[in-house]
């Protein structure tokens, strides 16, 4: 697969890791990096997954955590407006236009806040069930989104919707 900024990778394989391989001592993240954490703000560990909320770019993190490796494994939300936001690749292998959610756990490309289904704005929170449901605190929605184990969204619970 050719990502829009002419790099390819294998459909459902992730990208050249951005994020740090082990635990680190000393120094600090490259904020330029598409895989950086804006504010983590929550996460929830089972097994040898870590996930994440990263409330100032709208999305959750997948991480796996064996033998003390990080793997980025990809991120859930809304893909921002621009060509360049599009992920270069999804686990599902399907990637979303540029102001869709992403339907799995999506490599890079930058993520926007949302209204519509699978989108977060500011996410505050987030736990996981025994089958590995997520259901995470969208704050500024006022609503619990979830999400399967693959990344896609189910549906949410909070205030009535608004009539259309």
């Amino acid at each position: 697969m050719v990502s829009p900024s002419g790099s390819v990778h294998p459909v459902g394989a992730p990208p050249p890791l951005s994020f740090t391989p082990t635990w680190c001592t000393g120094g600090g993240p490259d904020y330029s990096s598409t895989d950086f954490l804006a504010s983590p703000d929550g996460l929830e560990a089972v097994g040898t997954k870590l996930y994440v909320v990263d409330p100032n770019n709208h999305r959750i993190i997948r991480l796996d955590i064996a033998n003390d490796v990080v793997t980025f494994e990809g991120w859930t939300g809304r893909v921002g407006p621009a060509a360049g936001d599009v992920p270069t690749s999804c686990k599902g292998g399907a990637i979303p236009a540029p102001g869709e959610a992403t339907n799995d756990w999506c490599y890079g490309g930058r993520s926007q806040s949302g209204y519509g289904d699978g989108m977060l704005r500011d996410p505050t929170g987030l736990t996981v069930d025994a089958s590995r449901n997520l259901y995470v605190a969208d704050f500024w929605r006022g609503r619990i989104c979830k999400f399967a184990p693959d990344g896609s969204f189910v549906g949410w619970i909070g205030a009535r919707p608004r009539p259309r």
